[in-house]
């Protein structure tokens, strides 16, 4: 009889663990909340995909905060689709068939007042028509907000990109108008470059629907709130706080694995016939959120996602990195440039999209100006997480002097290029000269930084700068004033000679 009741017990326990198994199919509550902040922007999207015609159909309500400082009369939104308009504008060159436009109508602007609803004078501006005017029916004193609903359509074109479709999945990275920054240089309203990840956004909270087709599952920034089936067809309904932007991946070939780690939902997304990479991605995504919740401090949203998709080697999306699909099949890619043959391994794609969210997602930069902030410190965080990995100092200062130092060394031979740390993307020429100055040298600076001021001191800066610039924007100037300031040292000779 007891023996009996031993098996029974030990079935109910086994049982158990694998009912409450924190890796398993979609479905889980995530614990880490972030609230609501009514000093950020609200945006409330409801869409319509149209996967036959590769057309959007959007409502969006907006509820812009004036956090300038100063009176507005007007105020100034992103459009990036326009840039897919023409061929000589748009940021890519391949295109599956043939070039087609990508571009967005405004069918409607007003702003909700006293009196009801007011159509807004605005106008389309820019050399590749992504800025969008409007003037506002009265000055808006700062800290007050005005209600904004818009209705537009989107196009989507035939790229492999962050913005576009390839054959098996849709990309929708900045594919709905976003409220420009005003900083200390006023309006930010630069073109779209074609290098690197020309975009400069404030913290916004999302509340995002989208009806897709029922074959369909969509990857997204944020968290699933509902999954609802309405005529043959599904409406997905997403939340995020605090974000940089709102992306959204549909595939009709998705399968999700998924895991709960310290509050935060893991997961991947992947072709159903690629579940061996798919978990290799969902494993290794949750290593590196795990160093980098140590070294830096807690990642604070509640999920992050690893998207197996038609794009660019890996494309780093708020909550999301995009990788592309050719590494589910092989570890290793080559890719012909101009000059050489690159090879990005998977893993390292993963751990820069990881690092991303605290380097550009939850501290945000002018990524057009100061494109360091983000692709040196990501980069810089792929040779941490070699040395967490091995637990080997060695192993990371290997990959800092024999492969990131040559790259910036070998660009010297290509051409008279300034490859300082500190430019515009207005003044590259190719990705390769971006990569060996934004990225390389970047990651080079703050490892040099690091050896100038010691491991302990390092860690707290980054650990400081984490904490003070969380969801909000921070320049140069800021992160050397952190760094002065915990040291105890004046690094302006320091800085001078990277930047």
């Amino acid at each position: 009889m007891r023996k009996k009741y031993s098996i029974l017990v030990l079935i109910i326990l086994l049982f158990i663990l694998t009912f409450f198994s924190d890796t398993h199919e979609k479905g889980t509550t995530p614990i880490n909340k972030i609230e609501s902040n009514p000093y950020n922007n609200q945006y409330i999207i409801k869409a319509n995909l149209n996967t036959a015609d590769k057309i959007i159909n959007a409502v969006q309500q907006v509820i812009y905060v004036n956090n300038t400082g100063i009176e507005l009369e007007e105020i100034y939104f992103h459009v990036y689709p326009n840039s897919f308009k023409t061929e000589e504008t748009a940021p890519v060159e391949e295109y599956n068939p043939r070039f087609i436009p990508g571009y967005t109508d405004i069918v409607s602007l007003e702003a909700a007042t006293d009196k009801g609803k007011i159509a807004l004078k605005h106008e389309i501006m820019g050399r590749d028509g992504t800025i969008l005017r409007i003037e506002l029916p009265y000055n808006i004193k700062p800290s007050e907000n005005i209600v904004l609903d818009m209705k537009y359509i989107v196009h989507i074109p035939p790229a492999r990109y962050r913005f576009g479709y390839g054959d098996i999945t849709i990309n929708l990275d900045n594919w709905y108008p976003i409220a420009a920054v005003y900083d200390d240089k006023g309006w930010n309203i630069e073109r779209y470059y074609s290098i690197g990840e020309p975009f400069y956004s404030d913290a916004a909270d999302y509340k995002v629907s989208i009806e897709a087709p029922k074959e369909y599952t969509i990857a997204s920034t944020g968290f699933l709130i509902e999954e609802k089936a309405e005529d043959g067809r599904t409406v997905w309904s997403f939340e995020a706080n605090s974000v940089r932007n709102f992306a959204l991946i549909a595939c009709d070939r998705y399968k999700v694995l998924e895991k709960n780690i310290d509050g935060i939902l893991v997961k991947s997304y992947f072709y159903s016939y690629d579940e061996k990479y798919g978990k290799i991605a969902l494993e290794h995504g949750i290593r590196a959120i795990k160093a980098f919740n140590q070294e830096f401090g807690s990642y604070p949203y509640p999920s992050f996602s690893i998207v197996e998709a038609d794009c660019p080697q890996g494309i780093e999306l708020s909550g999301m990195v995009c990788i592309n699909d050719l590494y589910y099949y092989n570890d290793s890619v080559f890719q012909i440039t101009k000059w050489r043959i690159l090879k990005e391994p998977f893993k390292r794609l993963i751990t820069r999209g990881v690092a991303r969210q605290w380097w550009y997602n939850t501290v945000g930069h002018d990524q057009i100006n100061e494109a360091w902030l983000g692709g040196g410190f990501t980069r810089y965080c792929e040779g941490l997480f070699i040395e967490l990995e091995r637990k080997d100092e060695e192993a990371g200062r290997n990959f800092f002097w024999s492969e990131v130092e040559p790259n910036v060394n070998s660009l010297i031979g290509i051409g008279d290029y300034d490859i300082g740390v500190y430019k515009p993307l207005s003044e590259f020429k190719y990705i390769e000269e971006y990569k060996a100055s934004v990225q390389d040298k970047g990651a080079l600076l703050l490892y040099s930084l690091r050896q100038e001021l010691g491991d302990d001191i390092f860690k707290e800066i980054l650990r400081q700068y984490y904490s003070k610039y969380k969801f909000k924007n921070a320049s140069t100037k800021d992160f050397i004033s952190i760094c002065q300031s915990i040291s105890g040292k004046n690094l302006e000779s320091f800085f001078s000679k990277w930047l």
